[in-house]
C-alpha cells in the first residue's frame, strides 16, 4: 500500500475512534436520556458512559506538490455521519432502556460537513514514519446530532444520510475547539502501525429536558456561566491500531469527487478516501479547579454544587 492511501486511510478513523482514553484534563461523566422530551419518541436510557456509532468519512486530500504529497502544510477536508448502534455503561453494559428502543423505533446520527486537517510534520523516529496533523472546524457548530426514523442504512451515501437525520429533531450541538494526531507507519510507504488523537468539543447548544447528569442536572443548564462563557466540553482522547472493515477505498485524479472544490488553499485535489469504522461519543466536563476558576461549580461526588445562577441558553429558553 502507498503512503497516500496508508495516510489517509489513518486520518478518516481518527474522530471518534474506538477505545477512546479517559480524558485527563475533565471528568467523564455519566448521562440519562429522557425521550419524552422530543417531540415524536417516549422513555428513557440511563446511567450511559457512551453512544457507540458505526461511522462513514469521504476524505479529500489537497497538496502543495504532487511529486510529494505527504508533506508539512498539505490540507484535507472530511465530511461524514455516524449512526449510532448502541448506549454503554461505564462497565461496557448495554444501558437500561425503556420505551421506545434504538435500532427498533428510532435512529439517532452525527453529521459534520466540513472537517479541516493540516499536516505539520512528518520524521523518522526509531525506524518508524510518524505523521503529525491538526483539525480545525470550517464554521461553527457544524457537529450536529439528531434523532430520526429508523434508517435503512446509508453507506456512502451522504446526502441521502444528511437528509434522513436533518429531517428528524436536533437534540446536540457541538463545535470542534481543537485537535490533533499522531500516526506511526512502519516506513514512509509502509503498513500503518497505530494512531493516537485528541478533540475537544463544546457544547453549544442541547434540546432541553433531554440529557441529564447522573444527579438529575440538566446538560441545558451547563452550557454557559452567567456571563454566557461556556463551561460544557466533550474531551475525547481516542487512539486506533487496526483499519476498520470495510477497507477504505481511495480515489486519485479524475476518479475522485469535488464537493469542495478542485483546489483549496492554493493547493490541488489529489485523492478521495471512502472510510467506514466504529466510533464513540463521551461528554466531560472540566477538572474541578478549572470549574471553579471559571466560578461556574465545583463538581463533588460526581455531583453538581452551584455556585451561582446557572442560567440555561437564552435560544432554549425561548423554545421552551
Amino acid at each position: 500500500m502507498n503512503a497516500k492511501k496508508v495516510l489517509l486511510s489513518s486520518l478518516c478513523v481518527g474522530i471518534f475512534a474506538a477505545g477512546a482514553s479517559t480524558a485527563t484534563a475533565a471528568e467523564v461523566i455519566d448521562f440519562d436520556m429522557n425521550l419524552d422530551a422530543t417531540a415524536n419518541y417516549s422513555g428513557s436510557v440511563e446511567n450511559v458512559r457512551r453512544i457507540m456509532f458505526d461511522l462513514n468519512t469521504q476524505t479529500f486530500q489537497y497538496i502543495q506538490d504532487p511529486n510529494n504529497p505527504v508533506q508539512v502544510g498539505d490540507v484535507f477536508y472530511d465530511r461524514g455521519y455516524g449512526d449510532a448502534t448502541s448506549y454503554r455503561t461505564s462497565t461496557n453494559a448495554a444501558a437500561p432502556q425503556s420505551g421506545d428502543i434504538l435500532g427498533n423505533d428510532y435512529s439517532m446520527g452525527l453529521l459534520w460537513d466540513e472537517l479541516r486537517g493540516v499536516v505539520t510534520g512528518t520524521d523518522t523516529v526509531g525506524g518508524n514514519y510518524v505523521v503529525n496533523a491538526n483539525y480545525t472546524a470550517v464554521g461553527t457548530d457544524n457537529f450536529q446530532l439528531f434523532m430520526s426514523g429508523v434508517t435503512p442504512g446509508f453507506g456512502q451515501d451522504y446526502e441521502a444520510a444528511a437528509a434522513h437525520y436533518s429531517a428528524g429533531e436536533q437534540i446536540m450541538e457541538l463545535a470542534l475547539q481543537s485537535g490533533n494526531s499522531i500516526l506511526e507507519f512502519q516506513s514512509q510507504g509502509g503498513a500503518f502501525i497505530e494512531g493516537t488523537f485528541t478533540f475537544e468539543f463544546e457544547v453549544v447548544n442541547v434540546l432541553p429536558g433531554f440529557w441529564f447528569t447522573s444527579d438529575g442536572i440538566d446538560f441545558a443548564d451547563l452550557l454557559e456561566d452567567e456571563e454566557g462563557n461556556p463551561t460544557f466540553i466533550v474531551s475525547a482522547f481516542a487512539s486506533a491500531g487496526t483499519i476498520q472493515e470495510p477497507p477504505p477505498e481511495t480515489f486519485f485524479g479524475d476518479d475522485a469527487n469535488n464537493v469542495y472544490g478542485d483546489t483549496r488553499e492554493g493547493q490541488t485535489l489529489f485523492s478521495e478516501t471512502q472510510s467506514t469504522h466504529d466510533g464513540s461519543l463521551r461528554f466531560a466536563v472540566p477538572e474541578p479547579g478549572t470549574l471553579a476558576l471559571m466560578g461556574l461549580s465545583l463538581l463533588i461526588l460526581a455531583g453538581f454544587i452551584g455556585v451561582g445562577g446557572i442560567r440555561r441558553r437564552s435560544a432554549y429558553r425561548q423554545a421552551a
